[in-house]
Order: C-alpha cells, then sequence, then structure tokens
C-alpha cells in the first residue's frame, strides 16, 4: 500500500511544481479530486499528504525537504549496464522522482549498490517507491509500531 501512497506524493509533488508558476505554492490549494477518479481512497490521500507535511514542510531540516526545494539540476547519467537492472517502468518512475527533486543521484547509487549486494536481477517499479517510502519518508516497515506523527495506511484515528 506504501506504494500507492508514493504515486499520490509524485502527482501531488509534480501538480506543485506545474502550479508553481501559478503561485499556487500550499497542497490545500491543489484539487484532489483527479486522483479520487484515479481510485484513490481517502485514507491513501489523507495519509500522502500528511507524509509530505510532516517531511517537505518541517521545522526540521531533513533530507526530502533539502533535496525538494533545491535548485540543482544536475542529472546522473545510467549506463546501460545499470539500466539493465531497471524494468522500463522503474526506469521511468526514477526519471520522473529525480526531475521532481525527491531523489538524488546518491539514492540512485544506493539503489544500485543494494540491488547488487542483494543479488536483485531487476529493480521494478513497487521496490523504488518502497525505497522513497522508508528512506526519504522514514515510513515503517509493514507490521511496525511505535511513536510518530505520520499517518499511516492502517493508522486509525478513535
Amino acid at each position: 500500500m506504501t506504494e500507492r501512497i508514493i504515486d499520490i506524493i509524485i502527482w501531488l509533488t509534480s501538480q506543485l511544481k506545474i502550479n508553481n508558476k501559478d503561485k499556487v505554492k500550499k497542497i490545500e490549494d491543489i484539487n484532489i479530486s483527479a486522483l479520487r477518479k484515479q481510485g484513490f481512497t481517502a485514507k491513501e490521500i489523507s495519509t500522502a499528504v500528511s507524509w509530505m507535511k510532516d517531511k517537505l514542510w518541517s521545522e526540521s531540516s531533513n533530507e526530502i525537504s533539502k533535496l525538494h526545494f533545491s535548485e540543482q539540476n544536475v542529472y546522473r547519467f545510467i549506463s546501460a549496464d545499470e539500466k539493465e537492472m531497471f524494468t522500463k517502468e522503474a526506469l521511468e518512475i526514477l526519471i520522473r522522482l529525480q526531475a521532481l527533486n525527491l531523489i538524488s543521484n546518491e539514492h540512485i547509487d544506493i539503489m544500485l549498490e543494494k540491488a547488487s549486494f542483494l543479488g536483485f536481477h531487476k529493480i521494478n517499479a513497487d521496490m523504488i517507491k518502497q525505497y522513497i517510502a522508508i528512506f526519504l519518508f522514514e515510513a515503517p516497515e509493514f507490521g511496525s509500531t511505535g511513536s510518530r506523527t505520520l499517518l499511516n495506511y492502517y493508522d486509525t484515528i478513535n
């Protein structure tokens, strides 16, 4: 389910970048009805918004906010051998994430190193989304609990 939340975060981030020309800088200003039309639930949308607010606009400095608000446009060249490690969909997501400043060149290096070390032959789109959720948004792995300020997909408010 974290993959769907990352899909929403990618969509919201792209909307913020597109609408930045129109002076829309708050997530509240984005019309999220398109997400509902795509089949995302209200819980998934609120979780994504919660993650973004917690990380992108938090008072404390964190890696994802530094990346998101940086003006750096230096992209990592991916060699033919490295491209072979990704599925077509994963490579498209990787490029999109980098264009949106949600990952850095170092993150790509780490993904490649981990995949090589763990013996993965192909990195798929879900693996990249899980990486983003766990390492950048510090989402707990499924089933873990603890103290946090993030609203996760499986959380309920009583």
